[in-house]
């Protein structure tokens, strides 16, 4: 990952700046009333400290130093020097160095100075920034480095292997670009390439950014000028590779998987980063190939173990290998590398509801997610529906109905949501009557969708049996037995059946496949040569009657067997009764 905190230190903070973050952050360490000085005439300190025995007597000085210099140890020296120049005694002295330090530096520069100065040294480096900035003290990264807190980290751009110089780098395109400003870079790259259409660096970053943004059908077309002017290099094939297979996971489209594994298994046979075996483990997983994709992302692990989104997405495989235990380990993995990985949250309260039964858990996860980052629902596609099926089976079906339509503003089509809302409302127009308008309201929306859909026929003969509206209840069961020789309401109320008319249309496909098996003609062949001729009314009563221990019969089936593989034993057991 590409740090966006250090990288604003490193590229964009001022000494002065710099000076103040440290002071700030070292004030919160416990080194209470520093003194910020800093300033052409310091004297070798940045800020101090001194802590008095009595009214005049000093029991304590320590002296803070900053800096952002790249050779920090002669910065060190140098600052020592003078500061021991000027002061006999300085019993700790700070340094602060946005550079990494090694333990064994840090050792050996503490006795070296310790024996040379008889003062204490103590170093904080780049990584001690780092997790201060990005686990806490967000108020100072915003303030010092105008980086929100969700805001914290890049994603590894596989273009920073780009030839850019750190002049290039201060021109506005490439500025927001390496801030992680899309957006807006994408804008300055298309200014740019209006005087420079051949850029290849350009051509490059935009196709990244656009991709980055989602964007994959622009993307693909600036990745393949790029290609056609500088040809299959690295960054050329990687991000190339990035766009099909996001484009392919988003249409479902094998074709663009295919040739985005071809080019990240080229890449990964060769490359040692864990970024490439990462994605190739993403495009294997996608095309189902989850064993494979386990050992890919393993291998990613392998180089970069502190990468919490491999740790997630291998999460995911063990989840379709159905070893629940595994992917929940790989989702606290992640999490302890990053609390506030949303993805990793979600989809482990979704494994919760779905496979381990606890949705009062899951439910405090996805309000966590929702806590960290508002937009997340737009993000996961699932969100909404595995929170309402949370809450559905906690038996809060009306804050489960909320959260349903929520998912079903932002995708009106997700067939999961709509079935799921129907459940909902099936339970809460029983133990509510104020939900019965809504009820029919949206029973009769999914008959429009899916033309005749049997379960929202039921719930609304139901509602209008409830209702004493008889008139509803005939034209809707008429229009789905379609009995139209006879007249379906005067029949069956001479006949005293309209009980059973509601587990006749529920096996009524069933019905159907069995009447292709045994058709009605069969009764009424009296040899090769001869038949009975019937009218066509009789044929519909006919149809009628023997649906009826047709429906008696699956009915008592499902209520003793369950409604597990509901149809194949229907077919079997049916079988036996060659007469229905």
């Amino acid at each position: 990952m590409i740090n966006k905190i250090l990288w604003t230190i490193d590229n964009e903070l001022e000494g002065k700046v710099f000076e103040r973050l440290c002071t700030d952050l070292l004030s919160r360490e416990g080194y209470y009333d520093i003194i910020p000085l800093g300033g052409n005439y310091d004297n070798s300190r940045d800020a101090e400290i001194r802590k008095l025995k009595g009214k005049n007597e000093i029991d304590e000085i320590t002296f803070f130093q900053y800096s952002l210099e790249k050779r920090w140890k002669l910065k060190l020296e140098k600052e020592l020097a003078k500061a021991f120049k000027k002061h006999n005694t300085i019993h700790n002295y700070v340094f602060v160095t946005s550079s990494k330090v090694t333990g064994r530096n840090r050792d050996e520069l503490k006795s070296k100075y310790l024996a040379k100065y008889k003062t204490n040294l103590i170093i904080y480096d780049r990584e001690w920034l780092r997790n201060r900035l990005e686990t806490s003290n967000y108020d100072l990264t915003k303030k010092y480095l105008g980086i929100n807190e969700n805001e914290l980290s890049i994603p590894e751009d596989l273009v920073i292997n780009l030839k850019i110089s750190s002049t290039q780098k201060k021109e506005k395109h490439w500025f927001q670009y390496f801030r992680g400003n899309y957006e807006t870079a994408i804008i300055f790259f298309k200014e740019h390439l209006l005087t420079e259409p051949k850029s290849p660096e350009v051509l490059i970053a935009l196709s990244w950014s656009l991709y980055r943004v989602r964007n994959y059908d622009e993307a693909l077309y600036y990745i393949n000028i790029a290609i056609d002017i500088v040809g299959y290099n690295y960054n050329t094939k990687a991000i190339k590779a990035c766009i099909l297979a996001e484009e392919g996971i988003k249409k479902q489209s094998k074709e663009h998987l295919l040739i985005a594994k071809d080019l990240f298994h080229e890449l990964a046979k060769k490359s040692k980063r864990a970024i490439d075996h990462y994605n190739f483990g993403n495009t294997l997983s996608a095309l189902g190939e989850f064993d494979a994709a386990k050992k890919s992302y393993l291998r990613s692990l392998k180089l970069n173990s502190q990468r919490a989104e491999t740790w997630k997405n291998l999460g995911g495989v063990y989840s379709h290998l159905g070893n629940y235990e595994e992917e929940l380990n790989c989702y606290n993995k992640a999490l302890k590398i990053n609390p506030t990985l949303t993805q990793a949250i979600v989809s482990k309260a979704a494994t919760l509801v779905r496979f381990l039964n606890s949705p009062l858990k899951a439910i405090r996860l996805f309000d966590q997610a929702l806590s960290i980052d508002e937009k997340i629902p737009m993000l996961w596609e699932h969100f909404w529906f595995w929170y309402a099926e949370a809450q559905y089976k906690m038996k809060k079906n009306e804050e489960a109905l909320i959260s349903i339509k929520k998912g079903l503003e932002l995708q009106p089509s997700h067939f999961a949501m709509l079935n799921l809302k129907a459940n909902i409302l099936s339970v809460l127009w029983r133990n509510n009557k104020g939900y019965i308008k809504e009820a029919i309201e949206f029973y009769n929306y999914r008959l429009k969708v899916f033309d005749n859909e049997i379960e929202s026929v039921l719930e609304l003969l139901e509602i209008f049996t409830y209702l004493n509206k008889p008139q509803n209840f005939w034209n809707m069961i008429s229009a789905v037995l379609k009995y139209d020789n006879l007249n379906l309401k005067s029949y069956c109320n001479k006949k005293g059946i309209v009980y059973v008319l509601i587990d006749v249309l529920r096996c009524r496909e069933l019905y159907e496949e069995h009447r292709l098996i045994t058709p009605l003609k069969n009764y009424f062949e009296l040899d090769n040569s001869k038949s009975i001729t019937i009218d066509s009314k009789f044929v519909d009563i006919l149809h009628l009657e023997l649906s009826i221990p047709f429906g008696n019969l699956c009915k008592s089936f499902i209520l003793y067997n369950g409604k597990s593989n509901k149809k194949t034993s229907l077919n079997k057991i049916l079988n036996t009764f060659m007469m229905i």
